[in-house]
């Protein structure tokens, strides 16, 4: 099945889209479900350390002043940033939490 499967994939190119961005965005999607389906947890770790090291960082960043443990232990319930700022154990400044 997977060389067929490989085959199948390798044929796929943008141009095959012409001007339907929704299917060869949908696709893209597909995509990394796909990548993230295949992938063992070392391989995930290593995607984002090293090649997300923005994405680690902003973890780390949440692990550090301790927003994890904060939002787990308030039940991890959708919340504004001015609270999660409050489940830190340091004063966060809001911004730092903002996308």
């Amino acid at each position: 099945m997977a060389p067929t499967l490989r085959a199948s994939l390798a044929q796929v190119h943008p141009d095959q889209f012409d001007d339907c961005d929704n299917e060869r965005l949908a696709l893209i999607e597909e995509a990394k479900q796909l990548i993230s389906r295949l992938q063992t947890k070392e391989e995930r770790i290593y995607d984002l350390t090293f090649t997300q090291p923005i994405v680690f960082a902003a973890l780390q960043t949440c692990l550090d002043v301790g927003l994890w443990a904060g939002w787990s232990e308030a039940g991890g319930k959708a919340t504004s940033v001015e609270d999660l700022c409050k489940l830190c154990h340091d004063d966060i400044e809001p911004n730092l939490l903002r996308i």
